[in-house]
């Protein structure tokens, strides 16, 4: 029956694809068999046929959205099958997602959070006020690819209003080529009101109807 392996790169039978986000590869069914399986060979995406590719390459592009997990090649003739497989890594630059704008009152607490996934997992992660650097911090695993950052200040004030931006890098290394330096960055705006001038405000618009309020009675 046939013999079968996979190749990739010019690199037969590895374990494991190690590829980038929304890249066409072209990987390689090679087939030793006698009588010829050359027309009996089907490719699988996580265990599902993969419908028109029955050649010896496969094209594919690795989008994140389409989950490739795993590739398999089979092929058979009279006297068997056999079939390969290799595991899919996709990697990945980090995906952050921050509430869009905060309001708070000046005193009370800002706790910013940045939801981060990322593959492989981010090695740096920087906070900026106005676009000038103000924290950097470790990542920290919650699993595989994700984690939740905060930034915290425990008292604002109005100097503290702004755009505040959550920045992660990590490293895009497929063995191949140079590893490559991945950021991402989303940022939020802060707007803090100052609690006693907003009261102040509304009791001297109430004092101003009460003292028109007086005089209309005094015309009448």
């Amino acid at each position: 029956k046939p013999i079968i392996n996979i190749s990739w790169n010019q690199k037969q039978s590895p374990t494991t694809l190690t590829v980038i986000e929304d890249t066409i590869e072209t990987i390689d069914c090679i087939v030793s068999a006698n009588p010829s399986a050359m027309a009996n060979i089907e490719w699988f995406k996580n265990d599902q046929l993969i419908r028109g590719e029955n050649q010896e390459q496969l094209k594919i592009n690795f989008s994140r959205m389409e989950n490739v997990q795993k590739l398999s090649c089979r092929a058979r003739n009279t006297i068997g099958q056999s079939e390969a497989t290799v595991n899919v890594d996709i990697l990945y630059k980090p995906k952050l997602s921050m509430a869009d704008r905060m309001t708070l009152n000046q005193g009370e607490k800002l706790i910013l959070k940045c939801s981060i996934d990322s593959n492989p997992f981010c090695h740096q992660i920087q906070w900026f006020h106005n676009d000038k650097l103000i924290h950097t911090q470790a990542c920290s695993l919650i699993n595989r690819t994700y984690t939740i950052v905060e930034y915290t200040i425990p008292n604002v004030y109005r100097i503290h209003s702004g755009k505040y931006t959550c920045e992660v890098k990590n490293w895009l290394n497929t063995g191949f080529d140079n590893r490559r330096e991945a950021t991402t960055q989303i940022s939020t705006d802060v707007r803090i009101q100052c609690k006693d001038l907003f009261t102040r405000a509304k009791n001297s618009q109430y004092s101003l109807k009460e003292q028109l309020d007086v005089r209309q009675q005094r015309l009448f």
